[in-house]
């Protein structure tokens, strides 16, 4: 970011604060989740006001690292709303590198953002105090535009900790290897897979198609019901069917395409074993390389 732009953004920062904006700040939790989620959504309004008032080119936030000194641009503190001054930044130069348990791959380390925001709080308050002045006194710390910042950079710690985790998915009705493909997609690695005998009804599968219309006949009532699939099987392949033609009549023949073309598009439908049950419910969020336990219905 340019000398330019960065004057332009502290400028409008500090057309956004006011007494009332840096009070909230005051409503935020210095420890656990909060610390993070607190102050994302605190950074969050500035930046919809930011949006609406020809910021837009400065959201997301840029982030300070504590590392590097503060930029000239942002060595102000906004004034209170009766013009009374606030105290100036004291040094312009921390130097505290970020601790190498927050970087990523190791912030993963964490087994839940609570821990995570306990164990940030005390290097981001040493920040803060390191930088002294208004920076250093809670109940004023955001007049201060390098304030937000450096929240943004902390903000970033708790992304990349939301990185280590992933969202389940359903594999419940696939086959193994469909299975498997979703779960490497995720971010997830198969586990342990139980297998349970063929003899458990493996090739009953229930039309997934409504019956159709008009009434057929009594044939074609069935199909509601789970039904064995061997006739349907022995069209595609070429045999004749054991039910004679004059039985099925159109409507079976039209249903008899459909089934076809649901188990050419639904994978999961396809002929073999299929996952009837998984160790982590779908849906749910686990760390990032977890394995997920599938039980299959087959060989």
């Amino acid at each position: 970011m340019s000398a330019g732009d960065r004057q332009t953004l502290v400028n409008l920062m500090l057309t956004y604060l006011t007494d009332d904006i840096v009070d909230d700040h005051m409503a935020i939790i210095h420890s656990g989740v909060e610390i993070f989620t607190g102050h994302r959504a605190y950074i969050g309004a500035m930046e919809s006001w930011l949006s609406a008032n020809g910021g837009a080119a400065f959201v997301p936030l840029p982030f300070w690292n504590s590392t590097n000194p503060i930029p000239t641009e942002f060595n102000v503190v906004k004034a209170a709303d009766d013009g009374t001054p606030r105290a100036a930044l004291v040094n312009l130069n921390p130097n505290i590198d970020k601790p190498a348990q927050f970087e990523w791959p190791a912030v993963c380390s964490y087994d839940d953002p609570a821990a995570l925001g306990n164990a940030v709080s005390g290097w981001h308050g040493g920040v803060h105090c390191t930088i002294g002045g208004t920076m250093c006194i809670i109940e004023v710390a955001s007049a201060a535009p390098i304030f937000w910042c450096w929240h943004a950079f902390v903000d970033h710690i708790y992304w990349d900790w939301q990185r280590c985790t992933v969202v389940c998915p359903d594999t419940v009705g696939h086959t193994l290897p469909f299975a498997r493909r979703q779960l490497r997609l995720a971010g997830l690695v198969l586990g342990t897979v139980t297998r349970l005998p063929r003899f458990v009804v493996p090739e009953r599968i229930p039309i997934p198609f409504p019956i159709p219309e008009p009434d057929p006949g009594p044939f074609m009532r069935t199909m509601a019901m789970p039904m064995a699939v061997e006739h349907c099987h022995d069209e595609a392949h070429g045999a004749e069917p054991t039910v004679p033609r004059a039985q099925r009549g159109a409507g079976f023949a039209n249903s008899v395409r459909q089934w076809k073309q649901h188990m050419t598009a639904i994978p999961s439908l396809a002929r073999g074993p299929r996952v009837i049950d998984q160790s982590v419910a779908a849906g749910v969020s686990v760390k990032h390389g977890s394995a997920v336990d599938l039980t299959v219905l087959g060989p």
